[in-house]
C-alpha cells in the first residue's frame, strides 16, 4: 500500500522544497533592495582658536569662551540667585545679540542636594564636560511662566561646588563654553634665595640685603635658622618685592652656649605653617661681633 502513495510523497516534498526556496529567496531579495541605514550625522566641529581663556588659580578651574561674548567676575551673593542659595564666586559669559546667557557658580556648599526636584524640573539630555557626560537640569516652567533654563552640576574640586546655568535649554553656544570647562591644580609657586647664599662674614649691627626671586607666590617669610634651630620670622613682606633689609642680629650669646658662629642660613617660605613653597641658602654663612 506504501508504494501506492509514492508518487503523492515526491509530489509533497517538491512543493515544500519549492515553498522554501521561493520564500529564502524573497527574504534575500527584499534585503538587497531595503535602503541602507542613514549614516549618523557628524558632530558639528567648532574652531576654538580664537576663543579666550579664563583661569582661576583661588578656585581651581578654566573655561574657554568666543571672543565676541563678554565675560564678567561676579561678586559674592548671599541672598541666593536664580533659586540656589548663596554663591561664594561667579563668572558671567554672556552674548546679548544671540540672547544667550551662562553662569558658573562656585559654592561652598553641595548644591547637587535638592538638584533637579520639584514639579518644575526635569532631567533631559547630556553634555560633555572635561572627558565625563554631564546630566542637564531643564526647568521648562516656573510660576506659570514659560522657561528655557537648563543647568548642569560640574562637581566638587578643592572643598568647593561648581555649577553651570544657561538660559537657553537648546543653546549650541552655551554646550559648546561648558565643554571646555575642566578643573585644575593651582599653580605651584616658587622662593630662591639669592643673598646670603653661602660664604658670607656677616657682622653683627651692619645691613645686609636679603635677596630672592620668587614667582606665583603673594607673600615671603623670611626666618633665620643655625642647623636644626629657627630664631622666628625676621619679616614678611610682599613676595614679588625680591629683597629686605635685614639688621644682622648678636647672636655672641647663642655662639658662646655651643652654637656654630658659621652654621647660619636664610630660610624662606610662602607660608609660616604650611611652608608649601620654600627656599635655604645654598650653603652656610657666618655671624660674628
Amino acid at each position: 500500500m506504501l508504494q501506492d502513495f509514492q508518487p503523492e510523497i515526491k509530489t509533497f516534498l517538491i512543493v515544500v522544497a519549492v515553498a522554501v526556496v521561493l520564500s529564502v529567496g524573497g527574504i534575500l531579495l527584499l534585503r538587497g533592495l531595503s535602503p541602507a541605514p542613514a549614516p549618523s550625522p557628524e558632530p558639528e566641529v567648532v574652531d576654538m582658536s580664537t576663543w579666550q581663556t579664563y583661569h582661576n588659580d583661588e578656585f581651581g578651574f578654566e573655561v574657554k569662551y568666543p571672543s565676541g561674548f563678554i565675560f564678567k567676575e561676579l561678586n559674592r551673593v548671599a541672598d541666593g540667585d536664580l533659586g540656589l542659595r548663596q554663591r561664594e564666586f561667579a563668572v558671567s559669559i554672556a552674548n546679548e545679540s544671540e540672547g544667550v546667557s551662562a553662569i558658573f557658580s562656585v559654592r561652598a556648599f553641595d548644591s547637587s542636594q535638592g538638584w533637579c526636584t520639584g514639579d518644575f524640573f526635569e532631567k533631559g539630555g547630556f553634555v560633555h564636560v572635561d572627558g565625563v557626560m554631564k546630566e542637564k537640569c531643564l526647568e521648562p516652567e516656573f510660576g506659570g511662566i514659560e522657561q528655557e533654563v537648563y543647568s548642569v552640576i560640574l562637581g566638587q574640586h578643592n572643598g568647593l561646588y561648581v555649577d553651570f546655568l544657561c538660559n537657553k535649554i537648546d543653546s549650541f553656544a552655551c554646550d559648546q563654553i561648558l565643554s571646555t570647562f575642566r578643573f585644575v591644580d593651582k599653580e605651584k609657586g616658587a622662593l630662591k634665595i639669592l643673598s646670603p647664599n653661602g660664604g658670607e662674614v656677616l657682622r653683627t649691627g651692619e645691613v645686609h640685603k636679603i635677596t630672592w626671586e620668587a614667582d606665583n607666590v603673594e607673600d615671603a617669610y623670611l626666618n633665620l635658622v643655625n642647623g636644626g634651630k629657627e630664631f622666628g620670622i625676621l619679616a614678611v613682606v610682599p613676595a614679588e618685592q625680591g629683597h629686605y633689609e635685614w639688621t644682622v642680629p648678636d647672636m655672641s650669646g647663642w655662639i658662646e652656649s655651643g652654637l656654630q658662629s658659621d652654621n647660619f642660613k636664610i630660610f624662606i617660605s610662602n607660608n609660616s605653617a604650611t611652608n608649601d613653597v620654600r627656599d635655604y641658602s645654598d650653603a652656610t654663612f657666618t655671624i660674628v661681633k
